[in-house]
């Protein structure tokens, strides 16, 4: 309280969303669905995240930072979606080694953030290692899960930006690829 100013806090909300545990084999079928929309070009990290393959993911990620127009890249949103889906959706699989990719790679993306993009793309990526994202995106993360329809999630998430969602799925999609894999 200030003077005649009173504020409560009405909610909160936690960037890093809490998924439930869901078999490889589930996420592999969720995240390859025909139909669900036509993918952005990820200069190849998603196959490079499923390879685990550190210096693939590199070189992807110096290929997709800064790419395309905007306060937050194309290039950028992708390998946000990514990250942070690799590392969420890696924890709710268990699959061991893909986080052990995301803490050997993730330093040197951040870092090449910061050099290569825009503040608020290098402090969106920041924060995807971290697991820490919107909440749109945590809708389609769920629904990977099997909590909510994935189609509904998506179109939401598709809604975001001009191609912010477009760029998020596509990176999210190949995370949960990733995650997919064998553990």
């Amino acid at each position: 309280e200030v003077a005649d100013w009173r504020l409560e806090v009405r909610g909160s909300w936690d960037p890093r969303p809490a998924l439930p545990r869901v078999f490889p084999e589930a996420l592999q079928e969720r995240a390859a669905a025909p139909g669900l929309f036509v993918p952005a070009t990820d200069e190849g990290l998603g196959a490079a995240l499923v390879a685990g393959n550190r210096s693939a993911v590199a070189t992807a990620a110096r290929r997709l930072i800064g790419m395309g127009p905007g306060l937050t890249p194309l290039g950028d949103d992708i390998l946000v979606g990514a990250l942070a889906g690799s590392l969420l959706l890696g924890e709710a699989a268990g699959h061991r080694a893909l986080l052990r990719l995301l803490a050997r790679v993730a330093p040197g993306i951040c870092a090449m953030a910061r050099e290569r993009t825009t503040a608020l793309s290098a402090t969106l990526l920041r924060h995807a290692c971290r697991g820490e994202v919107d909440d749109a995106s945590a809708g389609l993360l769920r629904a990977l899960c099997g909590r909510g329809d994935l189609g509904v999630a998506l179109d939401r998430l598709l809604a975001v930006g001009h191609s912010s969602g477009r760029g998020l799925a596509t990176g999210l999609l190949a995370g949960a690829a990733a995650a997919g894999g064998a553990p």
